[in-house]
């Protein structure tokens, strides 16, 4: 089918069906490759360990690391109704990464840059842990950096107050 009946046929349908099939085909690969890294599961912490909040250097974002039934999780600006369950993939390294549709349901830009969706936890001294670097979205080139905090929950209608480990 074409979407005009001129002589020189280009045909804008089919070519944008060959970039969706093709950008389809990397979201595949990336579900390989993730699904042959999280066969490598292993963590010289215990997963307690990784839970507190993570903010980045300008303060307006964080992200939440849990147990949740057991298991890692992880939250954006503490929303738990939007969680993701977490993958040990190298140790240290945890990653959020789930298919396309499970993306574009959740309403996140769909990537299958697979950085975009790792949490590097690190230690400065001894084995606590301080931070973790992420590729936010895959859309800046160097990771950011979160920094560990704790926050004490406030009694309603007080400010809450955040302390750093």
């Amino acid at each position: 089918m074409y979407v005009l009946d001129l002589g020189d046929k280009h045909d804008f349908v089919e070519l944008a069906q060959q970039v969706a099939d093709k950008r389809k085909a990397r979201f595949l690969e990336a579900e390989k490759q993730f699904t042959a890294e999280k066969n490598v599961p292993v963590s010289k912490q215990p997963l307690d360990a990784f839970a507190g909040d993570y903010y980045h250097e300008a303060g307006t974002f964080f992200v939440r690391a849990s147990l949740e039934d057991g298991g890692p999780g992880a939250c954006f600006q503490g929303f738990e109704g939007n969680s993701y369950g977490l993958q040990i993939v190298e140790q240290d390294v945890f990653s959020f990464f789930m298919p396309r549709d499970d993306q574009a349901h959740r309403g996140r830009w769909p990537s299958a840059n697979l950085d975009a969706f790792k949490f590097r936890f690190y230690t400065v001294a001894g084995d606590t842990i301080v931070g973790m670097k992420w590729t936010m979205e895959g859309v800046v080139k160097e990771p950011s950096t979160l920094t560990r905090t704790v926050i004490h929950s406030p009694p309603p209608g007080s400010q809450f107050t955040v302390q750093t480990s």
